[in-house]
This record gives structure tokens, C-alpha cells and sequence, in this order.
């Protein structure tokens, strides 16, 4: 652990951020949190653990290091307080790497799937008493258990992002890597590039690798001597991702001396905006999910077409990040003709700035012609729930 003991979080009302704070609290530290744009129940989860929730970037006490989200630019106004001072600046993962240095780590990483599995294998290890620490990248329904937890355990479970590079600083006990999609276009200009960060931390992790069987990511531990490597079976159809995720939390829990058995994840409460069944009547259901890259989408709309399939389904779709819109434009619009019916958001751009090539027009040019026909793009949610209400 870093030798510190008040920390300054910075766009900290972000699911990276979130379980970091509830984490670094159960350490002992001293956390305030400065966010401009906090929510329930995330305000309030904060304030009830301890943390100073700020409604200004200014601390209450000047901190020993300032932790950043991805969010957050390195050169936002909210960070040059601090340069001049010197106090030292981290992103999110650069932080979470060195505070965990010391913990055997089991690191979760995979372009689709993390949080879900991570929150599965959580739970499952919940149930049979094991201890451990946890950051989770999402809000448990019901807040029936906290994205983040510190306990007095030499393991920690961790959800590693590659979207901002931070993969890089990590050196896990265990990698549980669900796949392999080209994604985060910004940064990897490639698959290739993609494949190398993820053979990279297989070189780097220290006792076992846990893969998807008869997957790409076999190839890259082929070289991996002296290291167990686990595999779990995969269902090909992507509507059966539930059922993979188990597998692999299955394959973690045997690489810890631990089986589960099928029924301990039945009273699993699910994941906020993971398939999040927010209204349900007999002729009607309305899900949210936080698909956002074709493989997601197809794995999603399928489940809910094969769950459903008398049901019309109607979609409202917003791309996230204009680089992932514009290479992936096609691939969005083929997975998205799954639908009957099509509403459109403009792209949501994170921290990008406006790429009139990664607009959500971009994607209205590759569809079908039976959906180009009616799908509409509105200028915002408001609006688009206003022409949906009878008039």
C-alpha cells in the first residue's frame, strides 16, 4: 500500500471511482470525493461510509495524492491546483495497481463480461465464506451488497480495464480473461495491438491464467511454462453468456481449492444497467443494458429475442465514444437490425471530442433498408420519450 493517509478522488462519482473510495475508506484513510455531477445512491452511500462528499473541488484537508478518473484529462483546470504544489497525481488504475502491489490480486479482464462476472464470482465467494477485497465496476440491484469492500485478506478481486492502458501497471496472482474483441479504438489501433497488451499480462501474472477453451487467448498462454493455466467451457452462441460467465467464476473457484455448486448464484440480484428489467406486465417489458460494442449488442437483443420471441422488440440505442462509432459503424448497424423498431440517440462522447465521423448517423447508413426507413435519431432522451407518449 501507498504510504498515505488522505486521499483527494476527482470525478469520483464514476463506477471505477466508487468502489475505489468505499475501498480506500475500509483501509483507514482519510477519502473526500469531488464530483460535479453525483448522484443518488451514490451520494448517499459515500456520505453513510465516512467520505467527505465535496460540492467543490477544493478539499476540506489538503491531500497526500490526487486520484483521477479516466474522465478526468490530465489537463483539466479542476488537477493544476495541484501541480503547482507537487502533490501527486494518479489515474485511477496507475493508483489501484501500486495500493494493491502487496495482495494477491485476481484480476478480471475481457472486452465484454468483466463487471458481471467479477459481481458473480463476489457473490459466489460470499456464500462460502472465503475473505477477500473487492472493487466491482457496478451497483449491486438492491444495494444488496457494495461495489467495494476492504477486508483484512491477502486477496483482492479486481475488474482491470484496458480502455485507458492502466492493464499495463498490473501483475495479477490470478487473470480470469473472458475474451478478446478489438475495442477502445482510441488507444489500440489494432487487434493485434489488443492480443499483445493481453499476452503481456499473462507474462506478467504469477500463478495461474484462467481462459475461455478453444478461444484465441489459448494461443497466447501456449508459451506460459510454469504457470497453471485453467480453462472453462464456452457456449458459442452469445445469447448464452450467463452461462459462460459461471463457468468462469466456476474455473476461478477450483484454482482456489474451491467448487460451487449450480444453485449458488440463484438468488444473484444482478447488476444496475446489466439486462435491468425496469417495467414488466404481461404484454410489456422494458430492459436496460449497457451493451455498448456490436459483440454486446448481439448477445443481449438475442437472449431477449429468444426469451421473447412473440414479443416486437423495439430498440433505443446511443453509441458511446465517437472512435468506437466510426470503426465500428457497420458492425453496430448489423447487430442492431435484430430489432423490429429503432430509436436513436446522438453519441454519447465520454471524454472525446465531436468526430462528425462517429456520429450516430453514421450508423443509420449501414442499416437495412426495412429499418433505415422508420429509425429516427432525437435530439435527446427527453425528447424521445415525449413523442413516444399518446398524444
Amino acid at each position: 500500500m501507498i504510504d498515505i493517509e488522505k486521499v483527494l478522488l476527482v470525478g469520483a462519482s464514476g463506477m471505477g471511482m466508487v468502489p475505489l473510495a468505499l475501498y480506500l475508506k475500509g483501509v483507514g484513510l482519510s477519502v473526500e470525493a469531488y464530483d460535479d455531477n453525483f448522484k443518488e445512491p451514490i451520494r448517499t452511500i459515500l456520505k453513510n461510509r465516512g467520505i467527505t462528499v465535496l460540492t467543490e473541488s477544493v478539499p476540506l484537508n489538503k491531500p497526500d495524492c490526487v486520484i483521477r478518473s479516466s474522465a478526468v484529462n490530465e489537463k483539466s483546470e479542476i488537477l493544476k491546483p495541484w501541480l503547482k504544489t507537487k502533490v501527486p497525481i494518479y489515474r485511477r488504475g496507475d493508483f489501484l495497481a501500486k495500493a494493491t502491489s502487496g495482495k494477491k490480486v485476481i484480476a478480471v479482464v475481457g472486452s465484454h463480461g468483466k463487471t458481471t462476472t467479477s459481481a458473480m464470482l463476489v457473490w459466489a465467494l460470499k456464500k462460502k465464506n472465503f475473505s477477500f477485497s473487492y472493487l466491482i465496476g457496478g451497483m449491486f440491484l438492491e444495494n444488496s451488497i457494495l461495489p467495494g469492500e476492504y477486508n483484512e485478506s491477502e486477496w483482492v478481486i479486481l475488474e482491470v480495464d484496458e480502455s485507458d492502458g492502466t492493464i499495463d501497471s498490473f501483475s495479477p496472482e490470478i487473470t480470469l480473461a473472458l475474451n478478446c474483441d478489438w475495442d477502445h479504438v482510441d488507444l489500440y489501433k489494432s487487434k493485434d495491438s489488443m492480443n499483445d497488451v493481453f499476452k503481456s499480462l499473462f507474462e506478467r501474472t504469477k500463478d495461474t491464467i484462467v481462459i475461455p477453451k478453444g478461444s484465441n487467448l489459448e494461443k497466447q498462454t501456449s508459451a506460459e511454462s510454469g504457470k497453471t493455466i485453467h480453462t472453462f467451457p464456452v457456449k458459442k452462441k452469445l445469447k448464452n453468456y450467463f452461462k459462460n460467465n459461471f463457468s468462469a467464476v466456476c474455473a476461478v473457484g477450483r484454482s482456489l481449492g474451491i467448487e460451487f455448486d449450480s444453485h449458488c448464484l440463484d438468488d444473484f440480484p444482478g447488476l444496475a444497467r446489466r439486462e435491468n428489467i425496469l417495467f414488466h406486465t404481461n404484454n410489456r417489458i422494458i430492459v436496460e443494458d449497457y451493451a455498448h460494442h456490436p459483440t454486446e449488442i448481439n448477445a443481449f437483443l438475442s437472449r431477449r429475442r429468444n426469451l421473447f420471441p412473440e414479443h416486437a422488440m423495439q430498440v433505443v440505442f446511443q453509441p458511446h465514444r465517437y472512435s468506437r462509432t466510426h470503426a465500428l459503424a457497420k458492425e453496430f448497424a448489423d447487430e442492431l437490425s435484430i430489432a423490429d423498431d429503432l430509436y436513436l440517440l446522438p453519441t454519447y462522447a465520454a471524454f472525446e471530442r465531436f468526430n462528425s465521423n462517429g456520429t450516430v448517423e453514421c450508423i443509420m447508413a449501414h442499416l437495412p433498408p426495412r429499418l433505415r426507413k422508420r429509425a429516427k435519431v432525437y435530439s435527446d432522451f427527453k425528447v424521445l420519450c415525449d413523442s413516444l407518449l399518446p398524444h
